[in-house]
């Protein structure tokens, strides 16, 4: 069976980009697929096996003391924990694909 490794930042349907972003892996799993998820931890998300690999959630903007604000910035343009993950998600799963939606700001290119 194939198999997609599908980012993004959100795993709950927080707004129009996350529904695309389901619409997507619904549409993979009816084709065949094997939809490995990758995203954020959060009390909203959905269940999934997968869910010990998603990253730390970030504070939204605008929250926190300045050097948070800072380190947050910093993330949004590298995030360690991401790449990290991301790399022991690849090892494990060995995806045939991988579909990076949304993940600016919080998981950032380093899942590239």
């Amino acid at each position: 069976m194939p198999q997609l490794l599908s980012i993004n930042n959100y795993y709950y349907r927080r707004g129009g980009s996350e529904a695309v972003y389901f619409e997507h892996n619904r549409l993979f799993d009816e084709a065949g697929w094997d939809v490995v998820p990758f995203s954020m931890q959060d009390p909203q998300n959905l269940p999934s096996p997968w869910s010990r690999y998603f990253v730390k959630a970030t504070a939204e903007d605008g929250e926190g003391s300045p050097l948070g604000k800072v380190s947050r910035a910093l993330t949004a343009i590298y995030s360690v924990e991401a790449a990290r993950r991301t790399r022991e998600l690849l090892a494990l799963t060995r995806p045939d694909v991988a579909h990076a939606h949304n993940i600016y700001h919080h998981l950032s290119p380093s899942v590239l």
